[in-house]
Order: structure tokens, then C-alpha cells, then sequence
């Protein structure tokens, strides 16, 4: 049985997706911010979007009323937590060039489901070892890049998601080489990983640097990556 305090979330995810979540599908939507990435900030960013805690337009008109706030890259006055993320046309676009790259360096379908993108669901298994946690980082590095560009008017940039990609996709494969240098596990990953990683070029765009422009933030060091 859902806790009291968490059925309003769970109600308001079943009237995003239009049908019921069964008990079980919620346990693991609950558990996936501990299991999307080694980094806390990435954990707590998944945290924040199953729970909703973005303060929307939407959000802003209902507590402070007067003028209707609108969605700032579409307009539209329907701008709760769902259309931020999903639902808006630009933000739309923007997850389809997210899992087309995903399915180009994977060479397997990846799924542009808000079930799948923003809560971690499947509807088949996801692939095993490298896959599964290359899908998890990168669909949280795209939620990050949707969140820093909250107020932006161009929304979330593909460029700057493969950019991320490519910043924390190294440090990840350094902490799995590091496993295995000091005996924690002997790690099929790390190698796997290393061959993705090498599939993946930095975007030849413009608005692309070495800075991450939107909160002035350098990649994350390998010693913020705390051990699983």
C-alpha cells in the first residue's frame, strides 16, 4: 500500500501517464534516484523530479495568482511539472535527439516514454551492465540540462547534454578502472564502458566550451563519485 504523504505523487504521475501504477512499478520509480548514478547531485536531481519540486509557472500563478505564467519556450498557460519536462514542444524535440543518440552509440531501441526518460521505467529490461547504467547516467544528464536552462527561453541544448556526456562519462569510467586497481570488485563494466565512451565526440556546435555557462560548475572530480 502507497503512504499517505506519497499517493498525491502518485496520483498526479498516474494522470501524467493516463493509467494506473502498480504497487510495484512505484517501489522502483521510489528506489531509481539511489540507483541513477554514483553522484549525489545526480541523485538528488532524480529525487526533485519524481517528487515534483520545481516551482512551475503554473505553480507560481496558483500561490501568487494575477497574471498567468506562461511556459517560457512554448507560451502555453498549461505549465505544470509535466510540461516543463516533457510535454512542451521544444522539450519534446529535444528527448527524441536525446534517445536517437542513445540508440546510435548503443546500437539497441531506447524507448522516448516519459515512463522510461523521466521516471526510469521500462517496459522491456533494459541492457544488461554497460547499457543499463550508461542509459541511467545519460537520461539523468539530460534531466540536469533541462533543469539548469529552467527560465531559458531555447530550453534544453542537445550540445550541452553531449558535452556532460562526454565530462561525466570519463569520470565514471575512471572510478570503475579505479575499482579494479584497488581490488573492490573485478569489473567487466569498465571496459565495456570505455568502448562506448569512445563512440561518443564532443559536439562541434558553437555553443559549446569548456565551461558550463548555465551555473559556472566544473565536471564533476572522480572524488565526488561516491563508492556504490
Amino acid at each position: 500500500m502507497v503512504q499517505r504523504p506519497l499517493a498525491g505523487i502518485k496520483r498526479k504521475w498516474e494522470e501524467a501517464l493516463g493509467k494506473e501504477i502498480p504497487d510495484e512499478d512505484w517501489v522502483r520509480i521510489l528506489e531509481y534516484p539511489q540507483k541513477i548514478s554514483r553522484n549525489t547531485r545526480l541523485k538528488y536531481l532524480q529525487f526533485n523530479y519524481v517528487h515534483q519540486t520545481y516551482l512551475t509557472p503554473s505553480k507560481i500563478t496558483a500561490i501568487y495568482g494575477g497574471e498567468v505564467r506562461k511556459c517560457p519556450r512554448c507560451g502555453s498557460i498549461e505549465a505544470d511539472f509535466v510540461h516543463m519536462v516533457w510535454s512542451c514542444p521544444h522539450t519534446g524535440m529535444y528527448w527524441e535527439r536525446v534517445t536517437s543518440k542513445l540508440q546510435q552509440l548503443l546500437h539497441r531501441a531506447v524507448p522516448c516514454t516519459l515512463e522510461a526518460c523521466i521516471l526510469g521505467l521500462f517496459s522491456r529490461p533494459k541492457p544488461k551492465k554497460v547499457g543499463n547504467r550508461f542509459i541511467d547516467l545519460a537520461l539523468a544528464l539530460a534531466k540536469r540540462q533541462i533543469s539548469l536552462n529552467w527560465k531559458a527561453a531555447h530550453g534544453p541544448q542537445i550540445s550541452k547534454w553531449e558535452l556532460d556526456l562526454m565530462r561525466w562519462g570519463k569520470a565514471e569510467e575512471q572510478a570503475l578502472r579505479r575499482e579494479e586497481t584497488r581490488g573492490i570488485r573485478k569489473n567487466p563494466v569498465a571496459s565495456l564502458w570505455a568502448e562506448v565512451m569512445h563512440s561518443v565526440e564532443f559536439p562541434d556546435s558553437e555553443d559549446s566550451d569548456d565551461t558550463d555557462e548555465d551555473n559556472g560548475t566544473e565536471p564533476p572530480p572522480i572524488g565526488d563519485l561516491d563508492t556504490p
